[in-house]
């Protein structure tokens, strides 16, 4: 499983973010965006997502199933074991 390091803003690398996936994976997030997403609660990501037009459930439950697969292989990439269930 890849570690988490958080590049401190102090420090002289200027990296946002970045997937290291060498003997030891590991990603790699500057401090300020770290600040950002832990900042996030339920109710802002809620406010992003939403949309003035409405969509079908249907197309809602199209949606759900690309996020899903876009999430699977997004941490298959990253070094996970998607398919032990954790």
């Amino acid at each position: 499983m890849p570690l988490l390091e958080v590049n401190s803003t102090q420090s002289s690398q200027q990296i946002i973010a970045q997937f290291n996936p060498h003997l030891q994976p590991k990603i790699i997030v500057d401090e300020k965006l770290y600040d950002k997403c832990t900042g996030f609660d339920a109710d802002m990501i809620g406010m992003a997502q939403t949309d003035k037009t409405a969509i079908s459930k249907t197309e809602k439950s199209m949606l759900e199933v690309e996020a899903d697969y876009f999430g699977m292989f997004s941490g298959f990439l990253a070094g996970y074991e998607i398919w032990s269930g954790g």
